[in-house]
């Protein structure tokens, strides 16, 4: 059977049928031209589906292309943030009185307690510069930090400062990482000269006035360089249990000690994992992962409104507090592996959906894949991989769905169909998760599920 009839397929079987395959019990498929087209001959679908005419078939494979995934360029946010600098601020720990705002311009920006993200703790017994990422009501911030030695009674012996920004958008930030850590390594007194008090109003008022920028298509244009090679070095094979916790949505809590700007890294490397341009199906959303970056125990209440989040502390205490995020990533483990420190990921709140999240011969495999191609690459490359994981996993759940809806679908899913969405049988629990997750109306064998 052929459809159109008027395509010229003369010897196509002896292309879609690979000599060999005889003795092959298993699926497999095959690329090949025929009349200079590019046509592919799947030989996956048609063992979880029945076709009762050939109008069905042809329905099915359109399924892929229509609806599920317009995949346009994908740009990291949406239009409409303004790049500027919305509030810069200097607060510094009074010996008498603790954290506190110096200085902040402008005046009527809430800042109310803003001091206690731009000081982190930990930082009193640090001595390099330092920076962290933090939010702050609807809006995020950065902050660099120095400690000096002085003299004098006031000080006690140390000046403690952070001179920070607030903007619309965390990946505006970094683009003045390097003025903030400029003024805070020269102004070691207690009170802030005028000179250097003019040279921030200045600069407030130099990048408060930008307009909208232009969207770059590059996904990582507005990631730090590096950070998600970083990532991937120092997770090795567990970057896909990370991956799979957000792709579920979880309340993901990244723990260490300073420095703290690694961490505020990682968050931001993060958001990338679950990056994908699947359109038009909203009970799987955008991929947007919720970075709220460095929390301290201030903010603790603040976690029980978010239903997902990814976030940073080195506030110890939140180890015995499992009740407010789903997986506990602990940076400060030392663990090595081929001379790697290896964070040690916990799950210690072992909700429905995460007790699938464990380390599989799929990730193993994945990693091993990479590690072999990418390591000393662009990491664009890296991040075009997990999004080209998530585009066929999400399109494959996209499909069946719409089979389930047809009537199409002819029994459960099971580990055997798992490569049909871009993964390993040994995803199975995983791919269960998701569906139950997002309540996807595709039935599964559960007796597959232990």
């Amino acid at each position: 059977w052929q459809c159109p009839a008027n395509i010229d397929m003369e010897d196509i079987e002896l292309s879609a049928l690979v000599s060999g395959w005889h003795d092959y019990e298993e699926h497999d498929s095959v690329y090949f031209t025929q009349n200079s087209s590019l046509l592919r001959r799947e030989a996956t679908t048609t063992k979880i589906m029945n076709f009762d005419d050939s109008a069905e078939l042809l329905d099915m494979l359109s399924l892929s292309s229509a609806d599920s995934s317009d995949m346009d360029e994908f740009t990291p946010f949406n239009e409409g943030f303004h790049r500027g600098i919305i509030a810069i601020f200097v607060v510094w720990f009074n010996p008498d009185l603790g954290p506190e705002i110096q200085w902040q311009c402008p005046a009527n920006i809430d800042m109310e307690d803003i001091e206690l993200s731009a000081l982190v703790s930990g930082w009193h017994d640090y001595e390099e510069h330092d920076s962290v990422y933090f939010t702050h009501k609807n809006l995020y911030g950065m902050s660099c930090y120095k400690r000096h030695l002085v003299g004098g009674k006031v000080s006690r012996g140390a000046v403690m400062r952070s001179i920070g920004i607030l903007c619309e958008h965390y990946a505006f930030l970094g683009e003045h990482k390097e003025f903030l850590e400029d003024f805070v390594d020269i102004v070691s007194s207690v009170e802030i000269p005028q000179e250097f008090i003019n040279k921030l109003n200045n600069y407030y008022e130099e990048h408060s006035q930008h307009a909208t920028p232009s969207l770059s298509p590059n996904l990582s244009f507005y990631l730090p360089n590096g950070a998600f090679l970083d990532i991937f070095k120092q997770f090795g094979a567990q970057l896909f249990t990370l991956w799979k916790s957000i792709i579920l949505k979880g309340k993901i809590m990244i723990c260490g000690e300073p420095p703290v700007y690694p961490l505020s890294v990682l968050v931001y490397a993060s958001t990338f994992l679950a990056k994908h341009t699947v359109k038009n199906w909203k009970k799987i959303g955008t991929g947007e992962t919720n970075p709220i970056f460095f929390i301290n125990v201030n903010q603790t209440a603040e976690l029980l409104e978010y239903s997902n989040f990814v976030c940073c502390t080195t506030e110890r205490i939140y180890e015995g507090k499992n009740q407010y995020y789903d997986v506990f990533v602990d940076i400060r483990n030392d663990q090595q592996s081929r001379g790697i420190s290896r964070p040690t990921i916990r799950f210690l709140n072992s909700g429905a959906h995460f007790h699938s999240i464990n380390l599989t011969d799929g990730d193993k495999a994945r990693y091993r894949f990479l590690s072999g191609r990418f390591q000393a690459a662009d990491e664009n490359l890296l991040i075009s991989f997990f999004q080209g994981l998530n585009n066929e996993f999400f399109d494959g759940l996209h499909t069946l769905c719409n089979l389930v809806e047809t009537g199409r679908l002819l029994r459960p899913l099971s580990p055997d169909d798992i490569s049909s969405l871009g993964l390993h049988s040994s995803d199975f629990r995983f791919v269960t998760s998701v569906i139950d997750r997002f309540e996807l109306d595709i039935p599964y064998r559960e007796d597959c599920c232990c």
